[in-house]
This record gives structure tokens, C-alpha cells and sequence, in this order.
């Protein structure tokens, strides 16, 4: 399998606990950057498809603004029912610029 690294944005584009929606080929990314450390998911809440890069992080949980669907933020589980989950993506961070990794 090979992996990939995609450039996403500087670090600095990254507000605290704010979203930012990022196209990459067919993936829509929601990244996040929350006590220094960055985040990415599938932009897609699995409850009626809400942008989740519209979403807010609160007590390590990245929630969906539309329904409050709350996703632990390492793994990606759903807070009420931990074997449905978001897609996760791993991210380095080189140079103050944020790269995703793509397998």
C-alpha cells in the first residue's frame, strides 16, 4: 500500500477549535486544531450528512453543529454509540505546514 502525503494548509490557518473544510480530489476534510494538536475527518457527519467542519470542540469530542452528534477526537467514535464512528486521517505537521496522509 502506498501512502501519500497531501498538503493541507499552514498551521496558522487553523483558529482554535474552529473547522476548516478542505477538498482534496473526492475526500472533503474537516481539520480542526484543538490544544496544539491538529485533526482531520471525513467532512460528513454520519447523521444526515451535516458538514462537520461547521461543527465546535468541546471536553476532547468534535461535535456536529446540526444535531450535537459528539465523536471522540483521537478515534473518531460516536460518544453514544462507540461502534459507529467518522473516518479519521492521520496529519503530520512539517515546517508549520499541515500534511495529510493519504493510503
Amino acid at each position: 500500500m502506498v501512502t501519500t502525503y497531501v498538503k493541507l494548509c499552514p498551521i496558522d490557518d487553523l483558529p482554535e477549535g474552529h473547522g476548516k473544510k478542505v477538498k482534496i480530489g473526492r475526500h472533503t476534510i474537516a481539520v480542526f486544531k484543538y490544544m496544539d494538536k491538529v485533526y482531520a475527518f471525513q467532512n460528513a457527519c454520519p447523521h444526515q450528512s451535516a458538514d462537520l467542519s461547521n461543527g465546535y470542540i468541546r471536553d476532547r469530542k468534535l461535535y456536529c453543529r446540526l444535531h450535537h452528534w459528539a465523536f471522540e477526537l483521537e478515534s473518531g467514535a460516536y460518544l453514544f454509540n462507540p461502534q459507529m464512528s467518522i473516518h479519521t486521517y492521520t496529519v503530520h505537521i512539517e515546517n508549520g505546514i499541515v500534511y495529510l496522509e493519504l493510503t
